[in-house]
């Protein structure tokens, strides 16, 4: 788990990380970093049960949002597996919705490559009020299921 402050996410001093959350209070804000699954344990409920353990650990008292980035391959990205399946359902079934007028970049090294490339990632937002049993209404209207 890690809480958006956390020294990982400021590369060189650098508040680029934050710019997405301009305006909200940085203490209130709780990042939920990296949750990969292996491709041969996918659909087996891990991400699920990942992201419902890590949204009940979150104190909501001191925490109003959940925030998340997902990197955002494209559809013709050549690592990008022929039976690929987006997480974006994963993250609504969870209360998250896209910040649809937001990116974050960030530069990794993919497999196989010898420098780091910086990749575009979408930012999720769960909050205002947010509430580890998943009261919050989601974006379709429908009452979030996941966490019982």
């Amino acid at each position: 788990l890690q809480h958006l402050a956390h020294p990982r996410y400021e590369p060189n001093g650098k508040s680029g990380f934050k710019v997405p959350f301009a305006g909200s209070d940085i203490d209130e804000i709780f990042y939920i970093g990296e949750v990969m699954v292996r491709a041969g344990s996918r659909g087996k409920s891990i991400g699920s049960n990942l992201l419902s353990t890590t949204i009940r650990s979150v104190d909501p008292t001191r925490y109003k949002k959940l925030f998340l980035c997902a990197v955002d391959r494209g559809a013709n990205h050549p690592l990008r597996p022929d039976n690929y399946r987006s997480p974006d359902s994963l993250w609504m079934k969870f209360g998250f919705s896209k910040k649809r007028d937001t990116k974050v970049y960030f530069a990794w090294k993919d497999i196989g490559s010898a420098v780091e490339t910086e990749k575009p990632m979408n930012v999720w937002v769960r909050g205002e009020g947010f509430n580890s049993t998943c009261a919050q209404q989601s974006p379709e209207g429908r009452r979030c299921s996941a966490l019982r």
